[in-house]
């Protein structure tokens, strides 16, 4: 039996039947509301709410009334009838029939209806006005929690919060049917992270999930179950999001696969050769085997693909390439004292680019999924250190390079002869630069011409007034002849000398080179 508005108060302790003490808050006593022997529902709870049961037993009109505890259905004793204290400050209200509680639910749950039916109930406010804006409330049982409005004039419904982020650190995740509409953020910094998809045949329609890689380092790899693609992707194909991306994928029935909201940015479009930036130095903190690479942006060799390094980056020698700063940087093979060259990489799939290390100046050994490469820079790794340097960006991206201790190269007797002769310097011995030097030539007795020049250059003779003329001249008053150059070298990074005689002694210092990295 059910009746509205039964509300009392009862001291009883225990867990045996009710003695009911008379009606409170306005409401009536169950003998109002209900024959003597009825089987009547209530719902018992303490003042604080802290702990409640609801059920049906049989009412006596007494005196005293008393009502028992025949059935519990649910309370907060896992089910069981509460054993309630001497101080437990409590009301019986009796249930509402199901119609007059579906009646209760269809129209506003607003403040003026019980608490009781109210809880866990959304209810809309409307006192704004009905043509302007409804606001939606869910009552937690203590109080109103706004959860969104509707703009009537709009005719849209905006939800205030979203569901709060889980950080999942440094690790992969499984996810499950439960995990719907949840937002996640990875620790990508030290590696790409897997994200295995629940089987879409066990989640609905509309199921969705949002993730984001904390670095740009790396991405998240999407792996659906076996029969599932993504984005049009074939069945059980892995699709990488890059990291720094906040995406959602979710499941879509009608086409019968996940689909996700990232698009990848529209390639940028600049002229072949176009690099900014992307200078290198010694690592402060290990000279020996690490470079510093600064920001910047190229385009590939082939002219057709932007790569954009959006922060520095610290790569090492010594260990096998990885991505992310303060990895490995070596394509293959082990450390060696040789020449090394710097190149910039990108992986057109997710966007993700980084610096390699090879000792090839045309063809390094790519990692996995890497398709797209510029080389942007070279140094050289002697008695188990790298030679320290630095450089500096020049005019449309060009780079000058300078040793910060500088060294004897070239230092020969009976040189050179009025023959050309080719001599290797410190610069990159794969491609051309302009090789800065400082030259000194000696004759203890003999006045003498010599032009130190380009390979590329051809010359017969090194005459006084004719070209192609000297850049070194010894004519009397000592036995030497300096002087400092900027000389094109070759692909095998030598430079030309000859003379108007044999010269006693050729001395050459290499200072350094600029490189217009095209």
């Amino acid at each position: 039996m059910f009746a509205d508005g039964v509300i009392e108060s009862s001291a009883t302790t225990g867990t045996g039947t009710y003695t009911l003490s008379g009606a409170v808050f306005s409401g009536q006593t169950f003998a109002q509301g209900f024959p003597s022997g009825g089987i009547v529902g209530f719902f018992a709870q303490t003042a604080d709410k802290s702990k409640w049961e609801f059920g049906y037993g049989t009412l006596t009109i007494g005196p005293p009334r008393t009502l028992t505890r025949a059935t519990i259905l649910k309370s907060s004793n896992a089910g069981s009838a509460i054993d309630w204290q001497a101080d437990d400050v409590k009301y019986i209200f009796s249930i509402a029939s199901a119609d007059a509680l579906a009646g209760l639910m269809a129209g506003s749950l607003a403040t003026s209806r019980p608490w009781w039916v109210r809880q866990g109930g959304k209810w809309w406010d409307y006192t704004a006005g009905l043509a302007v804006s409804w606001i939606n409330y869910l009552y937690s049982g203590s109080a109103n929690v706004r959860v969104g409005f509707f703009d009537t004039v709009k005719a849209l419904y905006f939800p205030d919060n979203r569901r709060p982020s889980t950080a999942i650190g440094a690790a992969s995740r499984t996810f499950a049917a439960a995990d719907i509409g949840g937002s996640f953020t990875f620790s990508t910094s030290g590696g790409a992270r897997t994200a295995t998809l629940p089987t879409g045949s066990t989640v609905s329609d509309g199921y969705h999930l949002e993730m984001k890689g904390l670095s740009a380092s790396n991405g998240i790899v999407l792996t659906p179950a076996a029969g599932d693609g993504i984005d049009g992707g074939a069945d059980a194909a892995t699709k990488t999001i890059p990291g720094g991306v906040l995406f959602t994928v979710r499941w879509d029935n009608a086409a019968d696969q996940w689909i996700t909201d990232y698009k990848a940015p529209a390639a940028a479009v600049y002229p072949a050769g176009t690099i900014t930036g992307l200078t290198y130095a010694n690592n402060g903190s290990d000279a020996t085997n690490d470079i510093d690479i600064a920001a910047g942006a190229c385009m590939d060799a082939t002219g057709a693909y932007w790569m954009a390094l959006t922060a520095a980056r610290t790569k090492r020698l010594d260990a096998a390439w990885a991505v992310g700063t303060n990895q490995g940087g070596l394509d293959t093979g082990s450390i060696a004292d040789t020449d090394y060259c710097i190149w910039l990489i990108a992986r057109s799939d997710t966007g993700v680019v980084d610096v390699l290390f090879s000792t090839s100046s045309t063809s390094p050994t790519m990692p996995s999924n890497y398709d797209y490469k510029r080389l942007i820079g070279w140094f050289k790794r002697v008695s188990a250190t790298i030679v320290a340097f630095k450089t500096w960006e020049t005019a449309g991206g060009g780079l000058a390079f300078r040793w910060l201790t500088a060294t004897l190269d070239i230092n020969l007797s009976s040189q050179p002869t009025t023959s050309q002769r080719l001599d290797a310097v410190k610069v990159p011995l794969a491609f051309e630069t302009d090789a800065l030097v400082r030259v000194s030539m000696t004759h203890a007795s003999s006045t003498f011409r010599a032009t130190v020049y380009s390979p590329a250059e051809t010359i017969s003779t090194v005459p006084a007034t004719a070209a192609p003329l000297y850049n070194i001249n010894r004519d009397g008053g000592g036995t030497a002849a300096e002087i400092e150059l900027k000389v094109r070298t070759d692909s095998s990074g030598r430079i030309a000398a000859q003379g108007s005689i044999t010269v006693e002694n050729y001395y050459a210092v290499t200072l350094g080179f600029d490189w217009s990295r095209r």
